[in-house]
């Protein structure tokens, strides 16, 4: 099996790729970051932008408001139960706010 070699030194044998484009570079070439190793700035900076709108940083946002949204119907569905089965004592808040 032939060793790859880098794309900047082809007599140079390729240690690891750039996370953007793919290419095979050697340990002159690689650029590491803590997003991982790039051939260039330009490909760090995209590949940056390219992973905050492909959406994997927004879905930490989305399932914060799916909890939101499930704690809410929660709360709602709890305060109609209490409504339902406490109607006339002290604890019915809904019909206290209704009679108004």
């Amino acid at each position: 099996m032939a060793s790859k070699m880098c794309a900047n030194h082809p007599k140079a044998p390729a240690t690891t790729q750039c996370h953007q484009c793919k290419k095979d570079l050697c340990k002159s070439c690689v650029m590491v970051t803590p997003s991982g190793t790039f051939c260039s700035s330009e490909c760090s900076i995209l590949y940056r932008e390219t992973k905050v709108q492909s959406g994997r940083e927004g879905k930490k946002t989305s399932a914060g408001k799916k909890m939101v949204l499930v704690l809410l119907l929660l709360l709602v569905g709890a305060a109609v139960a209490v409504h339902l089965t406490a109607k006339g004592s002290p604890y019915d808040v809904i019909g206290k706010l209704m009679s108004r």
